[in-house]
């Protein structure tokens, strides 16, 4: 697996928890994914990047499934060369996102609703590997607007101009747009 991000795609059909684990070389244990009882369908983004104490770094792994009922995942990981540029609008129910989009030096506007009772988490994946960019995190049901800087600041501080995945963790309906307020 190298440096970058990967998307893991997953449907389960059993009634019971199902997990997914990542082992890598030395045998230790890069938990992923892991549902209540099920059924479970969705998708997750993960970074991939040295440094990574607890997540995924580069490296080579094996993947351990347990799960009581049938299942299928995918494991998606490329070399992103380009991205929608805003408007962007995703909408589903569970985990998702996973779209690739283009962001350029600017100000933004997550635009974000969810209904549910579960935590709700939109995150920026930079498509380099590097650590993810939280941009809203809350529980319950939710409607708001959050404003964002891409470039500037330090290292780790703002996302800077490239590429990136979006990813979504809810157990709830959910929609997100993004736009932009005079980045080109």
């Amino acid at each position: 697996m190298g440096r970058e991000v990967i998307i893991v795609f997953i449907r389960y059909e059993g009634y019971s928890p199902f997990s997914m684990t990542f082992v890598d070389e030395d045998q230790g244990l890069v938990e992923s994914v892991e549902s209540i009882p099920g059924p479970y369908s969705g998708e997750q983004v993960h970074s991939v990047f040295i440094g990574n104490d607890g997540g995924l770094a580069p490296g080579e792994y094996t993947v351990d499934v347990e799960a009581p009922g049938p299942w299928q995942i995918r494991l998606f990981q490329e070399r992103a060369i380009r991205g929608q540029p805003p408007e962007i609008i995703l909408a589903g129910s569970g985990d998702g996102g996973g779209s690739w989009l283009q962001l350029e030096e600017g100000e933004y506007t997550m635009t974000t609703s969810h209904t549910g009772t579960s935590d709700f988490t939109v995150e920026l994946f930079d498509a380099k590997g590097v650590p993810p960019y939280q941009i809203v995190k809350t529980a319950g049901d939710h409607e708001g607007a959050t404003n964002f800087t891409v470039g500037g600041g330090s290292l780790g501080e703002n996302p800077q101009a490239g590429i990136y995945a979006k990813g979504v963790l809810s157990l709830g309906d959910w929609s997100v747009t993004i736009t932009s307020n005079g980045a080109p």
